[in-house]
């Protein structure tokens, strides 16, 4: 009897150790904070990430040729003015960020959206380094990839292909990564239709992933619909197994009317981020476009169910209760908006008589705004 103590003991003892260790509700309080400091659109994302740990991911540790030594050692001299905060805040968009959960591979996943300018999903990989987690590298889901491997196939081992032989293959390769490059500069310069030109000028059947994202993402700058379609098309040619084809199909499966393959695109985004409420919000936005009221209002319910405090989830949803004629419903999303927000009721007012056609004229609306 006393040694089924002892063992029972020793489970709980093992137990609330492993449960001590458990970091989720830290990794949670860390996802919070990196949302918030990338919303800053500043240098303030760094104080969490390691960018030399970063580096060491696709740097050769211990290369033996003293060329590539050499370029290592220039690389972590420049290295050390690297900035993920400075890198992301060049971006042309001022995007929100809103932290999501944690994903099964320990990175911490972070959403990047803007309402007008589409989605785009960040994830922290986190390491324990010096008593303390911190983001080691960072998976963008619109790329498919780390970019530590981006860093590696476009810049690095072009490099060090051409260090160490001096062949077409690898002046072509640095070709191709010096056009990358230029590119990347004439888009931060928001040179569009040149970066756009210069990228192009990489054949298809050399181009890295690196190369053809940022052939779409000049594309969505230009606001060009037949340059976005081509590309897609291309990546779809050229990388037809990739893990993030279907998250960048999403835009021509809306572009083409494809509203099923839409809807199809965006579980298989919500089966590898998880929960996430914009899911929901694009969702509804789809079910509407396909006619399908009741689906659409009832996507749009569990979006604010999940982010109340996401005030355009509450007006997209009277919109599709305005088009089901449920003007009660109607009245009653613009009396949680008051709650919520605490607007005044002749803001709300406002917005009903400048953004509807029915809805302010008719009795159950005039009734509520006495």
């Amino acid at each position: 009897m006393k040694k089924r103590y002892f063992f029972l003991l020793l489970f709980y003892l093992i137990t609330s150790n492993i449960q001590a260790q458990d970091p989720t509700k830290e990794w949670n309080a860390l996802g919070h904070k990196m949302a918030a400091a990338l919303s800053a659109h500043d240098q303030s994302i760094d104080q969490y990430f390691d960018k030399m740990a970063l580096l060491n991911r696709f740097i050769a540790p211990n290369p033996i040729n003293k060329d590539i030594k050499k370029f290592n050692r220039e690389i972590r001299l420049q290295w050390k003015e690297f900035s993920i905060g400075s890198s992301l805040a060049k971006q042309p968009v001022l995007y929100q960020y809103e932290y999501i959960g944690i994903h099964e591979d320990s990175s911490l996943i972070i959403r990047q959206w803007e309402q007008e300018e589409g989605l785009n999903y960040l994830l922290f990989k986190l390491d324990y380094l010096n008593g303390t987690w911190i983001g080691v590298d960072l998976y963008i889901m619109m790329t498919g990839e780390f970019v530590s491997e981006t860093m590696r196939n476009t810049v690095y081992l072009p490099t060090v292909i051409r260090l160490i032989q001096d062949g077409k293959k690898s002046r072509q390769g640095m070709s191709n990564a010096e056009i990358y490059i230029e590119a990347s500069k004439l888009m931060r310069a928001e040179e569009y239709q040149r970066a756009y030109t210069k990228i192009s000028g990489i054949p298809l059947e050399e181009r890295l992933k690196a190369h053809q994202i940022l052939k779409l993402n000049l594309s969505y700058y230009l606001d060009s619909n037949e340059k976005i379609l081509k590309t897609i098309e291309e990546y779809q040619i050229r990388f037809p197994k990739d893990p993030s084809f279907e998250f960048i199909m999403l835009d021509k499966y809306f572009l083409e009317g494809k509203y099923d393959k839409a809807l199809e695109a965006i579980n298989t985004v919500e089966a590898f981020v998880g929960t996430d409420d914009y899911l929901n919000y694009q969702k509804g936005l789809i079910y509407h476009l396909m006619g399908d009221l009741k689906k659409s209002a009832a996507e749009m319910r569990t979006a604010i169910q999940l982010r109340p405090d996401q005030a355009f989830y509450y007006w997209e949803l009277i919109t599709i209760l305005e088009w089901q004629k449920s003007y009660g419903k109607c009245v009653k999303v613009l009396e949680e908006l008051q709650a919520t927000f605490a607007d005044s009721k002749a803001v709300l007012k406002e917005k009903v008589f400048k953004n509807y056609n029915v809805f302010p004229y008719t009795r159950k609306f005039k009734r509520w705004a006495k």
